[in-house]
């Protein structure tokens, strides 16, 4: 038909075909616009009484006016064929939506708000719709959700249990209408506007949980559940699940009639309240209970328990299978060419779409921060009144320095260093850079230095009042400077009543240094420290490790300098330019700084990859454990064990601990990002790493490791074109990242070109390769798929030594299928096996809770 015309309408495509009809877009050539037609089926108006009711209840239709309705334009006929003109709506169905995984919760609530708006607008005007369901609602990018097909199932003259059945047939539609409707439908008994409450119950549960509740082999079977069974526990299948949820969706679906919600209204109200407890909880109260507010759809991180590899080896430990682990890969299905080339219009909106998943990632950073009873700041770089650049280092490495000093309180929780560095040389606001960061105060300081004299003028500002709680003149000789990030913390503490002990007031008191040299020189080396980070340039890294050298040789027993240095070195490995070396001069570092001042927490914290380095797992997961018991206000503490928890292939501990660096760093959310990608990866879920990606890449464009995940990701999915370009712009930006060579190599050796990729493979690589377990497991599977056997195998050892054990992604990556089975891959991966179904047992027998610092944890 299409081409064809009905009446003015023009068929321009089939988009949607059901029980009650085939759907085409259409164009309404008198109005120039583009509407949707749903043509009937003959049988369904054949007989003239169903015709009329059917007739009657389109009016009732199309009478409704509701944001969240589709609107009905006309009812007519044409050469005998009868159908209804309908608003063409943008979006996608809720069902394809969901696709089996659940949304996050203020998505979910969202859009159940808006149905039942529209239920009860309904309702009011005496129309039922009576068959509610994921299929019939489209939701679009905006989050506004609208209900299609009004009045139509109460015409059908079929049975509703028939219309199951025959849905129940269809490829891909597991249980149709059967899976919503209520106990008195299934019965089919008397039908009023509660059994739209138990549908919209059944719908929300979906949204979620990912699926619906009651399920089974048949129609017959679903309805028996609907009639029979509990609504099953939404914990079970999503721990973020709020419990006040469940209480609402069993009153919603309660069996019996008079148990339920008696209006559409009531069941809005709880949903409404709801809504506003979970975005309050999100730092977004709603600002007046009258609006209906649309989130972008959204889903709920997945439950790491269930699905891909992870589930199906969960299933194999409770039973379900007998089958060796290492025998049932799951191999991420590789495309089998690349995409179309993009047109103009599809680039725009992807760009679009990633400045959307972007500013959705930033602006919703800090809705976790308000979790803690502790007061919380922000020491903003020191402003330069001078003008002198020669004095620029001040800026950051004096407000690092006071950062550092609050860092190791337990009482306060203060917004590290390397978030900070954005707001430096900018004069802003510090009422609105507090409320972008959610701190109880804010600390500004400005500073003019003239000679050996120096004048710092800091003030303390509350955020939530505006009030200035301290301020001071402070004038220093430049010898004097060592004491400034006491005096600073001291004071913050007493102003906002921080409670401190007496161990923590004796570190304050005690000075790290004496010579005001080397603490001048140690603030240089914070300061290009910090550059380095940011630019990964060598040049960086060199001058802050002279500047650490520089307060050493002043004063050999500052032990904040030997950290300092330690940390550069760890950096240097980390970011995949240096080797074992580095590691081993980091170590001593560290040992030297903690055999000078004990109570020193970023030595203690890094010391896990050296020991790591040692082959000494088990002793850095204590130590992980440890700090995170010492310090469970330090991110970096977070970021270890959550580095651990991803080698050990506990994905959902690693998580959880990514999602706690996000709550004390918010500068983490683009190093967080790539690691929920790499995670993604992992579990074969390309499109969930893509998101993460996408909003990592809009805060920083050209990010080296989140461009390296980019790539990984590109190369899985078979899209080798896009991940070769990818790593080839990522080495021309960044030639020392010698660590990712072998990535870019997988995609020549599938190009059947193994002679380049062997040429990318220099003695920089392996030199790193000793030393990370991620870079030596990339090394190991460019051999793999190279056919060097040998190499590939004992890489792969290496890795595992240097404690990369992440057992799912080991027997699952398709790059390792030739050699999965070979008794030496075996021999290796056995061991892993073991360990890792160890770790395992504790959240098998309590899959809900996720210990942070617990016996199965970092």
């Amino acid at each position: 038909m299409i081409g064809t015309y009905l009446l003015h309408y023009k068929l321009l495509k089939k988009i949607g075909e059901g029980g009650q009809g085939e759907v085409y877009q259409a164009e309404d050539t008198r109005l120039r616009r583009v509407v949707a037609i749903k043509i009937l089926p003959a049988e369904l108006v054949a007989d003239e009484k169903t015709r009329k009711r059917f007739l009657r209840e389109a009016q009732l239709a199309s009478a409704l006016d509701h944001p969240n309705i589709c609107t009905v334009y006309e009812i007519n006929e044409d050469r005998g064929l009868h159908f209804i003109v309908m608003q063409y709506l943008e979006g996608k169905r809720l069902k394809q939506m969901v696709r089996g995984r659940a949304l996050e919760m203020e998505s979910a609530l969202s859009i159940a708000v808006q149905l039942a708006d529209a239920l009860a607008a309904a309702h009011e005007r005496g129309v039922i719709h009576r068959d509610v369901k994921a299929t019939n609602v489209i939701v679009n990018e905006r989050g506004q959700a609208k209900i299609l097909d009004f009045g139509l199932a109460k015409a059908t003259t079929k049975t509703i249990g028939d219309e199951s059945v025959m849905e129940l047939t269809q490829a891909g539609v597991p249980f149709g209408t059967a899976g919503y409707m209520s106990p008195e439908q299934a019965r089919g008994g008397i039908i009023d506007a509660r059994s739209d409450v138990f549908s919209l119950g059944i719908v929300i549960y979906e949204m979620a949980a990912g699926r619906l509740p009651f399920q089974g082999k048949s129609s017959v079977d679903v309805m028996h559940a609907i009639m029979h069974e509990p609504l099953p526990q939404l914990s079970a299948v999503n721990p973020a699940a709020p419990e006040r949820l469940q209480s609402i969706l069993e009153k919603a679906t309660a069996k019996e009639v008079a148990a339920r919600y008696q209006t559409m209204r009531d069941f809005q109200a709880e949903l409404k309240q709801l809504l506003r407890a979970v975005q309050m909880q999100l730092g977004q109260p709603l600002t007046d209970d009258s609006l209906l507010p649309m989130v972008a759809p959204r889903h709920e991180r997945g439950n790491w328990l269930t699905g891909g590899v992870v589930g199906r080896l969960i299933s194999r430990l409770r039973g379900a299978s007998d089958r060796p682990a290492t025998s049932q890969p799951t191999t991420p299905p590789p495309a089998s060419r690349g995409p179309a080339e993009p047109t103009v219009e599809s680039l725009e909106r992807k760009a679009e779409d990633i400045a959307d998943k972007g500013h959705a990632l930033r602006d919703s950073m800090p809705s976790s921060w308000r979790t803690s009873d502790k007061r919380s700041i922000a020491i903003l770089p020191f402003r330069n009144l001078s003008g002198d650049p020669q004095t620029d280092f001040y800026s950051f490495s004096l407000a690092d320095s006071v950062i550092t000093e609050l860092a190791g309180l337990k009482s306060i929780v203060v917004r590290p260093s390397s978030y900070m560095s954005k707001y430096q040389g900018r004069d802003l606001d510090p009422i609105y850079v507090g409320n972008e960061l959610q701190v109880d105060a804010v600390m500004t300081s400005a500073y003019v230095k003239s000679g050996h004299r120096l004048r710092v003028t800091p003030q303390l500002i509350d955020v939530h009042t505006g009030e200035i709680l301290w301020s001071d003149k402070i004038d220093l000789d430049a010898q004097d400077l060592i004491t400034l990030q006491d005096t600073l913390a001291q004071k913050i503490c007493e102003e906002l009543r921080v409670r401190i002990s007496q161990t923590e007031q004796e570190r304050i008191a005690k000075p790290t240094t004496r010579n005001a040299e080397a603490f001048e020189y140690y603030l240089r080396g914070r300061n290009q420290l910090q550059r380095f980070r940011q630019t990964m340039l060598k040049d960086d890294f060199s001058a802050a490790t002279e500047m650490f050298e520089n307060a050493l040789a002043c004063d050999p027993n500052f032990a904040l300098a030997h950290s300092g240095m330690g940390l550069c070195y760890v950096e240097y490995v980390l970011k995949g330019i240096g080797g074992g070396l580095y590691f081993e001069r980091a170590s001593e570092r560290f040992r030297q700084a903690l055999a000078l001042d004990d109570s020193l927490i970023e030595p203690q914290i890094n010391m896990v990859y050296y020991y790591l380095l040692k082959g000494e797992k088990v002793r850095a997961r204590e130590q992980a454990r440890r700090m995170l018991a010492i310090a469970p206000n330090d991110p970096a503490a977070h970021n270890t064990a959550a580095y651990l928890h991803r080698w050990d292939g506990l994905y959902g501990p690693a998580l959880a601990e990514y999602d706690a660096c996000l709550r004390l760093d918010p500068t983490d959310v683009v190093r967080v990002s790539y690691n929920r990608a790499r995670i993604a990866l992992y579990q074969g879920h390309y499109d969930e790493a893509h998101e993460h990606l996408d909003g990592a890449l809009f805060v920083e464009p050209n990010h080296p490791f989140a461009t390296m995940v980019l790539g990984q990701v590109l190369y899985y999915q078979g899209r080798h074109e896009e991940s070769a370009r990818t790593f080839r712009e990522l080495f021309e930006r960044n030639p020392d990242l010698h660590a990712f060579r072998p990535i870019y190599a997988l995609g020549f050796v599938i190009e059947g070109q193994p002679d380049r990729a062997r040429a990318l493979i220099n003695d920089a690589v392996r030199e790193i390769a000793n030393a990370d377990g991620d870079a030596a497991y990339w090394l190991a599977t460019l051999y793999a798929a190279l056919g060097d056997d040998a190499d590939a195998l004992r890489w792969l050892r290496r890795a595992t030594a240097l404690g990369n054990e992440n057992y799912p992604w080991f027997i699952s990556n398709p790059d390792w299928a030739r050699l999965r089975e070979t008794p030496t891959f075996q021999a290796i991966v056995e061991p892993i096996r073991q360990s890792w179904e160890r770790l395992m047992q504790p959240f098998l027998n309590a899959p809900a809770a996720l210990p942070i610092g617990g016996d199965a944890t970092a």
